[in-house]
């Protein structure tokens, strides 16, 4: 005690109290100097103060202003509240300020931008309100700025592009606005730049691509727009760069296979991007752009392709009539509740094709009510001798909206009359011609439609990746019918769950923060889950969803092989539930393995591969 400036001592028996020492301060204070977390130079001043974990409450005295000699002051991981007080800023020896993980308000003195000699500013974790200040701008030897989990508002200064030392910027989980200033490029020291989680907009400046120093780069979760700067090619120490979640248009820039340090390259719900197979195949990292909604866009090259185009319009409107016949017929023979869920499923295709468009004007709203937007999309196509992305998202969503809801309520139809429908009889046939029909066609489009299908119908690869889908679609029909056989309305509470947990899949959240991601979610790319647990195209989701398919199909097949009710006896008695257990497990076997032989064995089309291109594709690699 005696080594400590009596000055100084004052000064540290007026300040701790206030921050919630009780009992006898000089015996806290002697314990602090064994411990080593304050130490003394040899005037007797003050050069560490470490209080860090030492559950402070009140507020940081003013006072502590007065020690001149302080190095190094941490306050982390306590319950300090009030404002920081801009007496800090005073104090001129300060390298280190450390106010981690307490309960701060108010905003960040502007004072501390006269710290000349501090390199390390952490205020993370605090309830700080209000704009950066530009004076940070003025800390030349600052080497670390930490300030997420805060409540800042306001722009980014520019005047932080004038840290030349700075290794660390984070500044993610704030409500930042504006845009990402450009003189952040001229930071070449730069190794980490959080900016996530804020509502920073704009485009992403190209001057980023200058540093060269920086091994991961976090922008998601924000709303920028524009092209992915092909700049950013340049970063040849970039280790990590997530841009998910805003709204980035054009292509992935080739330069970006450039980045021989790179792991992750993260770009899922950016719905505009467009994706060359060729470059995009070229990437040795991992590739995500999960819950975009993948199109693959093919050019008509030869007549068969034109005929194939025309002949999809025609087949569009026999659909559409063949519905409506189903429907009538439904009604006429009192089966009201089925025609009327028949009818949800088209409603929902208009809907779901005016959702899909790009501008959502009043004229795309007429065409997808009236169903000329299937003609409109065809007769584009035709004119431009290339698939257009209307036309390809028509397919997807016919095939799993449409197409898939059909097959199930024929089905359903069948289990629910089988003493009307023995087999062997026309009308038996019929229905299962039409429902193995309607699943072949569901698979062949969405085949298709996968990366590594090529642009001919006839490639082995596109009867593989068609096998693939027809087990998958099958056992996804025959897994809903019998769900509704078995236990009528109250499938619709498996459906809900089934539904609630794939949009956590799609949107890639937690329960915890389902609600905040609520309005963001992909309807289209839900539905298409729903159907397909491909849908996402990367590998954990496919994991995921087939787990739950898995788990379903063992609960329902139990249900239907136990429950005793006059439906379900008769399905036991004719060897008909028999007979969907071994076709289900059958589908499910065949399908795990088509999807890792197509994905880690299976090569495209070499002749297909150059010149094609994708939007939205996602390749993980």
């Amino acid at each position: 005690m005696e080594k400590i400036n009596a000055t100084e001592l004052e000064t540290l028996r007026v300040c701790f109290p206030q921050m919630g020492v009780k009992g006898d301060v000089d015996e806290f204070i002697k314990v602090k100097v064994e411990y080593d977390k304050l130490k003394i130079n040899s005037n007797g001043q003050v050069t560490v103060l470490d209080l860090s974990y030492d559950q402070l409450t009140g507020e940081i005295p003013k006072e502590l202003g007065n020690l001149n000699a302080l190095g190094d002051l941490d306050l982390s991981n306590n319950h300090l509240t009030g404002e920081i007080p801009k007496e800090l800023g005073s104090l001129n020896a300060l390298v280190y300020l450390d106010l981690y993980s307490n309960q701060l308000t108010g905003k960040i003195p502007k004072e501390l931008g006269n710290l000349s000699a501090l390199e390390k500013l952490d205020l993370s974790r605090n309830q700080l309100t209000g704009q950066i200040p530009k004076e940070l701008g003025n800390l030349n030897a600052l080497t670390v700025l930490i300030l997420y989990n805060n409540q800042l508002t306001g722009e980014i200064p520019k005047e932080l592009g004038n840290l030349s030392a700075l290794t660390w910027l984070e500044l993610n989980n704030n409500q930042l606005t504006g845009q990402i200033p450009k003189e952040l490029g001229n930071l070449s020291a730069l190794e980490e730049l959080w900016l996530h989680n804020n509502k920073l907009t704009g485009e992403i400046p190209k001057e980023l691509g200058n540093l060269n120093a920086l091994k991961e780069l976090y922008l998601y979760y924000n709303q920028l727009t524009g092209e992915i700067p092909k700049e950013l090619g340049n970063l040849n120490a970039l280790k990590e760069l997530y841009l998910s979640e805003n709204q980035l248009t054009g292509e992935i820039p080739k330069e970006l296979g450039n980045l021989n340090a790179l792991r992750k390259l993260d770009l899922n719900n950016n719905h505009d991007l467009k994706v060359d197979l060729s470059a995009l195949s070229s990437f040795h990292f991992e590739v995500d752009v999960s819950g975009i909604n993948t199109i693959k866009t093919k050019p008509l090259k030869s007549p068969l392709d034109y005929f194939m185009i025309a002949q999809y319009v025609i087949l569009g409107y026999a659909d559409l009539i063949t519905d409506i016949i189903v429907i009538v017929t439904l009604i006429n023979t009192d089966r009201v509740g089925l025609a009327t869920i028949n009818i949800f499923f088209i409603v929902l295709g208009m809907f779901l094709g005016y959702w899909n468009t790009k501008e959502r004007t009043l004229w795309d709203l007429f065409l997808n009510v009236t169903q000329l937007s299937i003609l409109v999309d065809g007769f584009q196509t035709l004119k431009e001798g290339k698939q257009t992305d209307g036309l390809v998202k028509s397919k997807k969503m016919d095939a799993i909206v449409r197409s898939m809801p059909s097959v199930i309520l024929q089905l359903f139809s069948v289990l629910i009359d089988l003493e009307k429908y023995p087999a062997g009889t026309y009308a038996y046939n019929t229905f299962i011609a039409s429902i193995a029909l309607g699943i072949l066609g569901a698979s062949v489009t969405l085949s298709g439609l996968h990366y590594k299908a090529g642009n001919r119908l006839l490639s082995w690869q596109f009867g593989v990746i068609n096998l693939y889908y027809f087990s998958e679609i099958l056992m996804r029909c025959i897994l809903v019918a019998i769900a509704f056989v078995s236990v009528q309305e109250y499938a619709f509470i498996a459906v809900g769950i089934d539904v609630f947990l794939r949009v956590l899949v799609v949107t890639k959240s937690g329960i915890e923060d389902i609600v905040r991601k609520i309005k963001n979610i992909d309807i289209s790319m839900t539905c298409l889950y729903l159907g397909s647990d491909n849908a996402l195209n990367y590998l954990e989701a496919w994991n995921l969803g087939s787990l739950l398919t898995f788990l379903e199909s063992l609960i329902f097949i139990i249900v239907m092989l136990t429950l005793d009710t006059d439906i379900l006896h008769t399905l036991r008695t004719r060897q008909t539930a028999q007979h969907l257990c071994y076709v289900m497990l059958c589908s499910f076997f065949a399908k795990t393995g088509l999807y890792y032989y197509i994905e880690n064995e299976m090569e495209s089309p070499k002749d297909d591969n150059v010149g094609t291109e994708t939007q939205n594709e996602m390749h993980p690699v």
